[in-house]
């Protein structure tokens, strides 16, 4: 019983699953309510596609692609989170707004006389929210199945350019099933896993030159890691305050094709880093 109530300490600290697991107690109070936010400190590895004329057996000069892997700067983005519980079953809504940089010194520019290499640096800005429904299986583990959305906006400047101009645009939708689980370590002190993993929809706008249009799949894979402890609690063991640190990864594989040559393509988009938490506990 003693774990039961100081394992309340991880509500929200879940992510994009955000089950509280942790939060299970023997006898579990019939509403409750979680306040939380999350920041997280993250390096993001992603890709940037780029063009360049190539000459076909037409002896015409179409526009073929390549795609480069690329490290982002990094960033700590500020994720709120409320979750609602009665008895065995969860509800809980999350929203991240993700920003990062991406620079490389050698990107193919198409131009009238052909091809030239130049500086380029990528703005990204994404945002996700998440809808997680959970069900406790046990008073230490939940399972969960939750929705995702994101949108990620891309700009993109040249050495050539003195304004950022939009460049591609993702939307995408998961559906993930997940595992979240809290464990005692000592006297406040707790441990809590989470894992996700599902399928998602992704589709990629380009704005010209040239447009392009593609849809592809992909999946989502989600972890996170750490150790919570509660810091305050009322006299009345109604209301707590409770912070976790851990690490959270976030890895989005997408399968695609090459839009000149059609060749098959697995693209990776990663974030990961420390994550810190605060959640408040009705």
């Amino acid at each position: 019983m003693q774990f039961a109530k100081l394992a309340s300490a991880i509500p929200c600290a879940l992510g994009l699953l955000t089950v509280p697991a942790c939060n299970a107690q023997e006898e579990p109070p019939v509403k409750q309510f979680i306040i939380g936010a999350k920041a997280w400190n993250a390096a993001w590895s992603s890709y940037l596609p780029a063009y360049y004329t190539v000459v076909g057996t037409n002896a015409q000069p179409p526009l073929a692609d390549v795609v480069n892997a690329v490290e982002g700067t990094r960033t700590t983005s500020i994720m709120p989170q409320l979750s609602a519980r009665y008895d065995k079953y969860l509800v809980s809504v999350s929203y991240g707004r993700y920003t990062s940089d991406f620079s490389v010194l050698n990107s193919p520019l198409p131009t009238p006389n052909g091809t030239v290499a130049t500086t380029r640096t990528d703005h990204f800005l994404r945002h996700e929210s998440d809808v997680a429904f959970g069900y406790y299986i046990l008073p230490q583990i939940a399972l969960s199945i939750s929705y995702k959305y994101a949108i990620e906006s891309r700009d993109t400047r040249s050495g050539t350019e003195t304004q950022a101009t939009p460049f591609v645009e993702n939307k995408a939708r998961a559906l993930l099933l997940g595992v979240v689980g809290a464990f005692p370590v000592q006297g406040g002190l707790s441990a809590y896993v989470q894992a996700a993993y599902g399928p998602a929809r992704i589709k990629t706008r380009s704005f010209p030159p040239p447009a392009v249009q593609i849809d592809a799949n992909g999946r989502y894979l989600i972890g996170e890691i750490g150790l919570s402890y509660p810091f305050w609690r009322d006299r009345n063991g109604g209301s707590s305050a409770n912070v976790s640190i851990g690490y959270r990864t976030q890895t989005v594989k997408t399968y695609s094709y090459g839009t000149l040559y059609h060749e098959r393509r697995d693209l990776r988009d990663v974030r990961e880093g420390l994550v810190l938490t605060l959640n408040f506990v009705l």
